[in-house]
């Protein structure tokens, strides 16, 4: 087994992954931002049928399609700071995350977890959707209303002025269910459901997986004032918290790596 896994060059979760995956001796190698944006050379060969690439780091190491089995993405954001102008800086970072997600997308089945386009390894944080998300698979979510007030416009334009129009627009508001500090959550790896929350919707939560698309996330839930668990979010970018969590994500890859060649040989 040879997992690939790229992250931010701050985050610690990644790093304390891949050395207790070493230590167990699965081959891992952490790649961050920082080592993909400074490498010496980026090489494609695209056909329509496949795409060939070599990437070649600072160190002299280099990276191929056959470097890795697997790879999971932790990524969200690259910065390039070549430029003096900040307008030159975010085109060339905006130029770089969409080369690198198309290498990931014609790596697709490799990846542990499909990439987002705009974020890479994170899914779009568009809260509306998690919560229907949840609501379709069957969890019961932090009651959450979002609604209009009528406001007020401070100055209005001369040309309102003139037409006397008394124009009330509409404000957002958020109005959320009251929650007590209690947080618990739940880690899905695969076919397997593990966490304080998982004894409460195992049936729910691979249904959750299912409708997300996602292979490996964390969901998270609050307790309201009613003492009930209500579901905030999910997301497959988390900090692994202990031994216990370290060693269902090896577990994990013994099933992905024998799923790959169960699928494998069935395609032949």
């Amino acid at each position: 087994m040879l997992l690939l896994i790229l992250a931010q060059s701050d985050d610690t979760s990644a790093f304390i992954l891949g050395n207790y995956l070493n230590n167990r001796g699965i081959q891992t190698t952490v790649l961050s931002d920082v080592d993909l944006v400074s490498a010496r050379t980026w090489q494609f060969e695209a056909t329509n049928d496949e795409m060939q690439f070599m990437i070649t780091l600072q160190n002299g190491e280099s990276f191929s399609q056959e470097s890795y089995d697997l790879i999971y993405c932790r990524l969200n954001r690259f910065t390039i700071s070549h430029f003096p102008k900040v307008d030159d800086q975010s085109y060339a970072s905006g130029e770089f995350q969409a080369m690198v997600s198309g290498w990931l997308e014609f790596q697709a089945a490799k990846l542990i977890n499909p990439v987002h386009p705009l974020l890479l390894g994170k899914p779009a944080a568009n809260p509306l959707l998690i919560y229907h998300h949840f609501r379709q698979a069957g969890i019961p979510v932090i009651e959450t209303v979002y609604t209009t007030s009528p406001g007020k416009i401070n100055n209005p334009p001369l040309s309102l002025q003139m037409h006397h129009l008394n124009l009330l627009p509409r404000k957002p508001s958020i109005i959320e269910q009251n929650v007590k500090p209690e947080i618990s959550c739940a880690l899905i790896t695969g076919e397997k459901v593990s966490g304080v929350m998982a004894e409460h919707y195992p049936e729910q939560l691979l249904k959750l997986r299912d409708i997300t698309g996602l292979d490996l996330f964390k969901v998270f839930f609050q307790k309201t004032e009613e003492n009930e668990w209500g579901a905030l979010y999910y997301t497959p970018i988390f900090n692994f918290t202990g031994i216990d969590e370290l060693g269902q994500f090896a577990d994990y890859l013994n099933f992905k790596q024998k799923q790959i060649s169960h699928d494998h040989n069935s395609w032949h």
